[in-house]
């Protein structure tokens, strides 16, 4: 699943024909619109289910119906499944806009241009995203990812330049 990404997951069937209700984890869903498949996860594996029909409902969810599954008791068993796509869909983002999963081994750099880290995770699960950063001591350190921190989003360096707290790197 390293070349996918998360589109969100499938919450309902919907109706007797075999269509599935897909919550997106997306502020632009129309963007996906036209896929030509989705991908679910089966025993590790990206498993394309190609679509027949995939539109937009009046509250915000994706109504997708896949080929050859054409009622509801052949649509129930992909409730609850994780939908993915393949990367190179991802609209591409410029100035200090970046994709979480780009940012994974990249550095953490300080508004003194020094090194914090490499970063090794994105924590979004709460009402403050942070990065994770390793130290070269191998220290693990927390730090927000707020706008009003974010200096410098460098793709050619792949480097985050941060505003740090002061005394953040001290705990």
């Amino acid at each position: 699943m390293e070349a996918h990404f998360e589109l969100g997951y499938i919450k309902k069937t919907s109706g007797l024909q075999g269509v599935l209700l897909v919550q997106p984890d997306t502020d632009r869903p129309e963007h996906y619109l036209g896929a030509e498949a989705f991908f679910l996860e089966e025993n590790g594996q990206a498993v394309p289910y190609f679509l027949k029909e995939c539109t937009l409902d009046n509250k915000g969810l994706m109504r997708v119906q896949f080929e050859e599954v054409e009622d509801a008791d052949s649509a129930s068993r992909f409730v609850g499944k994780k939908v993915f796509l393949p990367l190179h869909l991802l609209p591409s983002l410029e100035g200090k806009q970046f994709y979480f999963h780009e940012v994974i081994g990249w550095n953490a750099i300080d508004e003194n241009n020094q090194t914090i880290g490499s970063i090794v995770d994105v924590l979004d699960r709460g009402p403050q995203e942070l990065l994770l950063v390793k130290s070269a001591e191998n220290k693990e350190i927390y730090l927000p990812l707020a706008d009003d921190f974010l200096l410098e989003v460098d793709r050619v360096k792949n480097e985050l330049k941060l505003i740090v707290p002061e005394g953040l790197l001290d705990l």
